[in-house]
């Protein structure tokens, strides 16, 4: 990080993080005619392997969720991360906003 991955096991979502600590999202789903988006902030903790990403609704409530990585490719763009998981979360929702529990895999799309 930072990079853009698309995630697996969903409907062409692509999660961009950039080197300021925030991100954005795109999926393919619609909202009011216009591709769902959304943005937040990003921590990663690079001795436990994870990255944490916050946020708040459309109601102002706090979402996290907090990611443990699998393996990584070894290339030095990290072109793909697998295996991972979601090990916390909370808000309502939070399994499956921003990025849902089932995205396992993601594949650096930039």
């Amino acid at each position: 990080l930072p990079a853009t991955y698309k995630v697996d096991q969903t409907h062409n979502l692509a999660i961009t993080f950039k080197p300021d600590g925030t991100y954005t999202y795109v999926t393919a789903l619609k909202c009011a005619a216009v591709n769902c988006m959304g943005s937040g902030k990003w921590e990663a903790d690079k001795e436990g392997n994870t990255v944490t990403l916050k946020q708040k609704d459309m109601q102002g409530n706090n979402i996290y969720q907090t990611w443990q990585f699998g393996a990584m490719t070894r290339d030095a763009r990290v072109s793909r991360i697998w295996g991972n998981r979601m090990v916390d979360a909370m808000g309502m929702f939070g399994s499956v906003y921003p990025l849902p529990r089932e995205s396992s895999s993601w594949t650096r799309s930039d």
